[in-house]
């Protein structure tokens, strides 16, 4: 059962089945610019400021109300203005407060609505029926109420203190919250669910404690006013999309104790101007820090074997990276879009360079491509119009799909005996290209792979004798 029980203190209770789940002093009638959660917790339980727990069948709501102070008469009245009694009431779902009479009213799902609130030295009880998936409650700010509401409700006090009481922020505890400007979490917290604080546009300043080990997916999604972050010592994995969006984080403190960064850990947070990867750091999710534009270096920690798909995307004022020689793949598109990246190392470890791993990488001038290398992905250099030379290792058999497409500046390429196939597109638009030599060993040259070169008077193959499934060679 659930209930809800306005004290005169007033301190609001919400209970389930005789457990409390969270209570909160209200201020009536004034404009209060915080709010305390107060009492002996456990946990900040999920959706508490905007959800109850979920019902499977109706249950009976208790609502108690304690004697006001003059001036607070009301009268128990329906929707079409009969003054009744109230009583069960199939139907009934909603308790939420008028902000212009400070009164509780109740909405019912066929429309009608009954104002509850005892006379001065009374105290009125009601029992109404809820329907599943029953909503819980906010505060607003211009008045200090409490809401009961199937709409979902902001908090409306910009600062919330957690008492030290509390060893776990609920799953989407504070989700929504845009009011929110700080937020105090104690020390006796463990862990802060996922999506915990999402879409708090406003929260400015969190401190998050050592005792936190665990910060949940999407924690602080969408909390674009968050400038700072520390985290903690005690955490060992940033969580999938954790600070996604967070577009004013100029700054970010990673401890030794983190193994993981999680998909889109940081993607969008494009403030973001400076970030120490530290060693102890194995794995760098897909898309981590995808969106990043004032990013301007990064190094890649020596413990990390593979750059996953999209890792640095979009980081446009990246223009130095360190690649470690711990790496041996180079994720699909990690480096797409980085139009500041000049030049780029590509260690002896490296075996595969991803489809668009680098692509529009516009001022990429220089790129060493090591031995090691035996796949050089589709499209993996397309648009790196500043690219000037590159020269293809001997462990390359394939020169994939619009691998140097719109080289506009390549001048020069080298292309070794190992190679057996040219693919389609392959240096299509390299309009500097005036010269090549393609060895005896390519086997298949695919469509439009040298269309637009427009200065390549000629090609020279030595015994230029394709096989018979060999496609033609076709040049602009």
């Amino acid at each position: 059962m659930l209930s809800m029980e306005l004290k005169g203190a007033p301190v609001l209770h919400i209970s389930a089945d005789g457990q409390t789940t969270t209570e909160t002093t209200l201020r009536w009638g004034t404009q209060e610019d915080a709010i305390t959660l107060e009492g002996t917790l456990e946990c900040v339980a999920p959706n508490v400021l905007r959800e109850t727990p979920k019902s499977t069948k109706s249950k009976a709501l208790n609502l108690k109300w304690p004697a006001m102070q003059q001036q607070r008469h009301m009268k128990v009245t329906f929707y079409d203005g009969k003054v009744l009694i109230l009583r069960d009431r199939r139907g009934i779902v909603d308790v939420l407060w008028r902000q212009d009479t400070n009164e509780p009213v109740v909405y019912g799902s066929e429309g009608g609505s009954a104002k509850i609130s005892p006379e001065v030295g009374e105290v009125s009880r009601a029992r109404l029926r809820i329907r599943p998936h029953f909503v819980g409650f906010g505060v607003n700010k211009r008045t200090g109420l409490s809401q009961w509401s199937t709409e979902r409700q902001a908090l409306g006090a910009p600062k919330v203190t957690i008492p030290d009481s509390v060893t776990q922020i609920g799953e989407s505890a504070f989700n929504g919250c845009s009011l929110l400007t700080s937020v105090t979490i104690p020390d006796s917290v463990t862990e802060i669910g996922q999506f915990a604080f999402q879409g708090c546009s406003s929260l400015a300043r969190v401190t998050i404690p050592d005792s936190v080990t665990m910060i949940g997916r999407g924690a602080f999604t969408g909390c674009s006013a968050l400038a700072s972050v520390t985290i903690p010592n005690s955490v060992a994995v940033i969580r999938d999309f954790a600070f996604n969006a967070c577009s004013s984080l100029a700054t970010v403190t990673i401890p030794d104790s983190v193994t993981q960064i999680g998909e889109s850990a940081f993607q969008g947070c494009s403030s973001l101007a400076r970030v120490t990867i530290p060693d102890s750091v194995t794995m760098i999710g897909r898309g981590a820090f995808t969106g990043c534009s004032s990013l301007a270096s990064v190094t890649i920690p020596n413990s990390v074997a593979v750059i996953r798909d999209f890792a640095f995307n979009a980081c446009s004022s990246l223009a130095t990276v360190t690649i470690p020689d711990s790496v041996t793949v180079i994720g699909e598109g990690a480096f797409t879009g980085c139009s500041s990246l000049a030049s780029v190392t590509i260690p002896d470890s490296v075996t595969e360079i991803g489809q668009f791993a680098f692509q529009g990488c516009s001022s990429l001038a220089r790129v060493t491509i090591p031995d090691s290398v035996t796949m050089i992905g589709r499209g993996a250099f397309t648009g790196c119009s500043s690219l000037a030379s590159v020269t293809i290792p001997n462990s390359v058999a394939v020169i994939r799909d619009f691998a140097f497409n719109a080289c506009s500046s390549l001048a020069t390429v080298t292309i070794p005996d190992s190679v057996t196939v040219i693919g389609e597109g392959a240096f299509t638009g390299c309009s500097s290209l005036a010269s090549v030599t393609i060895p005896d060993s390519v086997t298949e040259i695919g469509e439009f792979a040298f269309q637009g070169c427009s200065l390549l008077a000629n090609s020279r193959r030595r015994k230029a004798t394709p096989s018979p499934g060999a496609k033609k060679r076709r040049t602009a």
